[in-house]
C-alpha cells in the first residue's frame, strides 16, 4: 500500500468510524465490514511501518496487531466491537508513526458534533480503573475482577495487562455513560 496520494484519508475515515462513542456503535454487519476494512488497510501499512525504527509506542502497536490478528474478537457481547476498536487504535498508531494524519476526536462524517465526555476518566493503571468501575459502574466489578484474575493475576502474564486495560476502559466507558441496571 502506498502512503502517498490520499495521504492516509482512507485510514483516517476508518479509524474515525470505529472510535465513536458507544452510543454511536453501528450494527453487527457494519462492524464486520468496518473491521475487515481496517484489517486490510492496517495490513497494507505494515511494510512501511516495519521499515521504521520503532519506539515503545510503535513496538506496542505492532505487538497489539499480532495479538489482535492472531486471536480475533472475543466471544462476548461487545467482543466484535471491542476488537474493531482495538484494530482502529492500532491503525491510528501506525498513522502517527508514519507521519500520516489521524482523526480528531469526534470527527466522524455525519455524526454531528462530538458529544462532551462527561464520565470520570480513570487513571492509567489497573487500581485507578478498578476504583472508577467500583464508583461509577459497579455492575461490572465482579466480572472485572474475575477477568483480571483469569487473564493476568493467576497466569502471571503481564504482557496481557495492556489489552486487559483497553478492553475494560471500553467496557467502563460504555457502562458509565448508560444507566446502571
Amino acid at each position: 500500500m502506498s502512503t502517498t496520494g490520499g495521504e492516509g484519508a482512507e485510514g483516517v475515515a476508518l479509524v474515525a468510524r470505529a472510535l465513536v462513542p458507544y452510543g454511536q456503535k453501528p450494527g453487527a454487519e457494519a462492524i464486520v465490514g468496518l473491521t475487515d476494512a481496517l484489517l486490510r488497510y492496517g495490513g497494507g501499512l505494515l511494510p512501511a511501518v516495519a521499515g521504521l525504527e520503532p519506539d515503545d509506542r510503535l513496538r506496542g502497536a505492532l505487538k497489539d496487531w499480532r495479538t489482535l490478528t492472531g486471536r480475533g474478537p472475543a466471544d462476548e457481547a461487545l467482543g466484535s466491537w471491542n476488537f474493531c476498536r482495538g484494530v482502529a487504535r492500532t491503525v491510528r498508531t501506525f498513522h502517527q508513526a508514519l507521519g500520516l494524519p489521524v482523526p480528531r476526536p469526534g470527527a466522524v462524517a455525519g455524526s454531528g458534533p462530538a458529544q462532551p465526555d462527561v464520565r470520570p476518566v480513570p487513571g492509567t493503571g489497573v487500581p485507578a480503573l478498578r476504583a472508577a468501575i467500583a464508583a461509577h459502574a459497579p455492575q461490572l466489578l465482579a466480572e472485572f475482577e474475575a477477568d483480571w484474575r483469569a487473564r493476568v493475576a493467576d497466569t502471571y502474564d503481564v504482557d496481557a495487562a495492556p489489552g486487559f486495560l483497553a478492553r475494560w476502559r471500553d467496557a467502563y466507558a460504555a457502562a458509565a455513560t448508560s444507566p446502571v441496571p
